[in-house]
């Protein structure tokens, strides 16, 4: 029983030490910065989850490695899983579209605006 109890405090003190010695390794072998053009990030199948591009634009993917949501300087744009635009919000507007690209409702500071399939203004706020 001696011989056990020794082991299991040998085995203690190795695996902290262990644990410690990693953890201080990789402080000393970790860059200050990563530098790149872009990056990308992967699921374990290989699709694309996300990206940061060198222009600025951060792109999200849905599980099928298709663009979902595309972030820029001017606001996020949401895609359907065709690749077209459902929704933007920019500097001082929402908008939502619908299924074949057309603009469905509109919110800037001059008021909330409905359209309808055709185009037409079908309700505003505030009204004219």
């Amino acid at each position: 029983m001696e011989g056990y109890s020794l082991l299991v405090v040998v085995g203690l003190v190795a695996g902290f030490m262990g644990g410690a010695m990693s953890r201080w390794m990789l402080w000393i072998l970790a860059p200050e910065a990563i530098r790149a053009r872009q990056f990308w990030v992967v699921d374990k199948a290989g699709n694309n989850r996300a990206a940061l591009s060198e222009d600025g634009v951060l792109a999200l993917f849905d599980k099928n490695g298709k663009p979902r949501v595309m972030l820029n300087e001017r606001g996020p744009v949401f895609s359907d899983e065709n690749g077209k635009t459902r929704a933007l919000v920019w500097e001082d507007r929402l908008a939502f579209f619908d299924e074949s690209g057309k603009l469905r409702v509109g919110l800037t500071e001059l008021g909330l605006v409905f359209h309808d399939e055709s185009g037409k203004v079908i309700f505003k706020v505030p009204p004219e």
